[in-house]
């Protein structure tokens, strides 16, 4: 897709009182019936850069387009492939540095077993990409390749189970192969990236042949995405399910189902989505494709779309569908580089070491005191341990104020740990100690992140929760690394924004029509819109915005009484004749 189709500037004015919109601004007034006009209300929302669903991007197959999008996050990188048209051998990629403009990497796979491959998901696994792909819907073959982009080679035979396989790794290192069935879908342990043993049902159905499932984990809850019945269907859609306990369930299906469906003409059949991490470290994203109709060949032609995904508790919605309206764009972490062997001036400044030698560098820019910051390194490139004190050290530093006074995550090579240690005056303190995942080696590329916030600190290892200590509440600081003399870590992409445990949703610019919950709320106490705790089907707080542009705050008009969105269970945002818009953080109410 060309910069200039996604990238457009916008100002959205939101007054209460009525709604308007106008070509590259769009005006939103909200009435609230008979209750008093609130003037601090007033705003104006700076959208910044927006994109536009649905999205074209370079190098689409012909008459085909792009169906069963999926988007691995890598390295600060994305990188998105898609179904292969039928009878065309070849896996097609693209990558990203900020969801919206795309690269063309060409074909990333073109053993004869991607003849039509359907639905390629990507894993990375202690310095390997698994790619896992279902030929014309004739089972799955297992491939595999060094680098995102290629070249995957085949790995395994037919291993079967239908199609639209997709594979979870649970914080405790253990493997999930999920696909689609008759009747629901199915999932499966792995004992390794090669091998499924037997599946079962997960309950997530919707009712006939249901596929394109996908799991997430956020704060200890399982998310899993499908989708069904028919690609050809104007009603293709995408539900979800919960679980407290693991991927294989039990599952719960949330009430405000299903999160993405579109029977409009022009807009219709969304569906086969997959979710990831947004660039900004805190959101999260859903790519999914729309039906344009049928190929000259006879296969569906699809179409690229992206919407945000946000969180109240453990119900999970889209901010859209959005269509043919200026949407705002992922937004970038408040600092980001990729170091190398030798940071930039510019974005570094070097720190005091021990008398003992080694480096450190820190960042220019500090955190605040809620932040997630992330760190990528190959540890020993060479596989030899270089010790420091008795420890093999690559240290993280986190909440740095100068070399006696710090965060550290010091990555132990001879015992495969992870320490956490609070240095204050000079003192230092072990506050935990967790694991490696078993297997892991420290001559490829590994990703720490620590998300910091009231609630304590959350570490990650490539995506796995290593540890979640509540007593070290967020503080303010620079971020870097130190290592001691001799030892050559390879520094990748490293980035830090002020958002933690999913806060950058309450800020988010909320699309018009569509769903708001009270807890996305700015908490700017002017707001016109408040909402209390009774009323919606799941328990979540929740306020209504009608069709009419009203705020219907309770039946009887009682303020801090939220009436339900019957189908949604969350605020339900009207169009204007003009068209679509935006709901930003300040006009949003308090819960």
């Amino acid at each position: 897709m060309e910069p200039s189709e996604i990238k457009r500037r916008n100002r959205l004015l939101l007054l209460l009182g009525g709604m308007a919109c106008a070509a590259g601004a769009a005006a939103i007034l909200w009435g609230r019936g008979e209750m008093d006009m609130n003037p601090a209300a007033r705003t104006t929302v700076q959208m910044g850069t927006s994109y536009q669903n649905p999205m074209t991007l370079p190098q689409e197959w012909e008459d085909y387009g792009i169906g069963d999008p999926y988007v691995l996050r890598h390295d600060g990188q994305y990188y998105l492939y898609c179904s292969t048209k039928d009878g065309r051998i070849g896996v097609k990629a693209w990558s990203s540095a900020n969801l919206t403009d795309w690269t063309y990497e060409g074909l990333v796979a073109e053993e004869p077993v991607t003849e039509g491959a359907y639905a390629p998901e990507v894993v990375y696994w202690n310095g390997s990409f698994y790619m896992y792909t279902s030929p014309a819907g004739k089972g799955h073959y297992v491939l595999r390749s060094e680098k995102p982009t290629g070249p995957f080679l085949a790995q395994t035979d037919n291993l079967g189970l239908t199609i639209d396989g997709s594979v979870f790794i649970d914080d405790d290192g253990s493997w999930t192969f999920t696909h689609a069935e008759f009747g629901g879908i199915m999932a499966a342990p792995m004992s390794d990236p090669y091998t499924i043993g037997p599946g079962e049902k997960l309950g997530a159905s919707l009712g006939h042949w249901t596929e394109g499932s996908m799991i997430i984990k956020r704060g200890g809850k399982y998310y899993m995405t499908y989708t069904g019945n028919h690609v050809f269907s104007r009603g293709y859609r995408v539900n979800y399910a919960v679980s407290d306990e693991s991927p294989a369930g039990p599952y719960r299906i949330p009430d405000n189902n299903p999160i993405l469906i579109s029977t409009e003409e022009g807009f219709n059949g969304l569906g086969h989505s997959s979710t990831v991490l947004g660039p900004d470290l805190d959101s999260y994203y859903i790519f999914y494709h729309n039906l344009e109709g049928k190929s000259a060949e006879g296969p569906p032609v699809r179409h690229l779309n992206m919407d945000r995904l946000a969180f109240s508790g453990d119900k999970m919605g889209v901010l859209g569908p959005t269509w043919g309206i200026p949407t705002e764009a992922p937004r970038l972490p408040i600092f980001h580089d990729r170091p190398g062997s030798a940071p930039s001036p510019g974005k570094w400044e070097q720190a005091a070491m021990p008398a003992s030698g080694g480096h450190a560098w820190v960042s220019k820019l500090s955190t605040d005191t809620r932040y997630t910051a992330e760190f990528n390194a190959v540890v020993q490139p060479d596989g030899k341990e270089i010790e420091a004190g008795g420890e093999a050290a690559l240290e993280v530093l986190l909440s740095y104020r100068d070399e006696r006074n710090s965060r550290v995550l010091r990555v132990d090579g001879r015992q495969k740990k992870l320490v956490m240690a609070e240095q204050a005056g000079g003192a230092e303190k072990t506050v935990f100690s967790a694991d490696l995942p078993q297997g892991t080696e420290l001559n490829v590329l590994h990703a720490l992140r620590a998300e910091s916030d009231g609630d304590g600190t959350r570490i990650y290892w490539d995506g796995l929760l290593l540890a979640d200590v509540k007593a070290w509440t967020g503080q303010p600081g620079k971020i870097g690394y130190r290592w001691p003399q001799g030892a050559r870590p390879q520094l990748a992409y490293t980035a830090f924004s002020n958002e933690a445990g999913g806060s950058s949703d309450r800020s988010a610019v909320k699309p018009v029509p569509g769903t708001l919950e009270a807890a996305h709320a700015s908490g700017n106490p002017s707001s016109p819109i408040k909402a209390g705790a009774a009323g919606t089907p799941d328990g979540s707080l929740a306020a209504e915005l009608g069709r009419n542009g009203g705020a219907g705050l309770s039946r009887s008009g009682e303020e801090g009484r939220p009436l339900p969105d019957r189908r949604h269970g969350g605020a339900r945002l009207g169009r204007s004749r003009a068209g679509g818009g935006g709901l930003g953080p300040e006009a949003q109410g308090g819960a």
